[in-house]
């Protein structure tokens, strides 16, 4: 899917209960807006037949996405950093969400194999703090590890990648990600004219 300008919902924890996601839900439909994107550690069984269910009948769409990594808690930090959002833990309940916890971005592109936040407005004094941790970083993994964070926030994106559910369309994926990345680097580098 892609959605452009979503409202994006962060939490640190599992949700097992649709009911916790309820208040946000109806805030947003009041409003008009009847598409969530929530990115989650993991969600209970029960908790995405209900969202498919809802999706479906075209009630509310929720787009739930799963942390590759679920013990990394950098991911949701940074996705939160780039994108403006309150994360959700056992400490700040997801039930007292508001509107104005909620992040966003130019355009959410998702599959079944990664997800990428596209222009997110994000917070300048977070990327200062990784710069700075970086620094004092003593050993080369953490540096570069640090590195890798940095250059996910500072161009604007964020990538979660996952994989390819065959060789061939892992080929494929490859092929269109070295075009899109080389296409750019020559638009920065030689300029881009408008309309073509």
């Amino acid at each position: 899917f892609e959605e452009e300008n979503p409202k994006i919902l962060i939490t640190t924890d599992k949700i097992n209960d649709i009911a916790s996601l309820l208040p946000i839900v109806e805030q947003l439909a009041g409003k008009g807006i009847l598409k969530l994107v929530v990115f989650a550690r993991d969600y209970d069984e029960v908790v995405v037949k209900t969202i498919i269910k809802n999706h479906i009948s075209d009630i509310f769409t929720i787009i739930p996405l799963k942390a590759n990594d679920p013990s990394n808690i950098h991911q949701q930090e940074d996705i939160a950093s780039l994108t403006s959002a309150t994360i959700f833990n056992t400490n700040k309940p997801l039930s007292s969400a508001t509107i104005d916890d909620l992040g966003t971005c130019d355009v959410v592109i998702s599959t079944k194999d990664k997800t990428m936040f596209v222009g997110g407005k994000g917070n300048e004094e977070y990327v200062a703090k990784l710069k700075k941790e970086q620094d004092k970083a003593i050993s080369e993994f953490e540096k570069e590890a640090i590195g890798k964070r940095l250059s996910g926030l500072s161009g604007g994106v964020a990538v979660i990648k996952v994989g390819a559910p065959s060789q061939s369309e892992r080929e494929y994926l490859k092929l269109k990600m070295d075009d899109a990345v080389l296409a750019t680097k020559y638009a920065m580098q030689d300029g881009v004219v408008r309309g073509g």
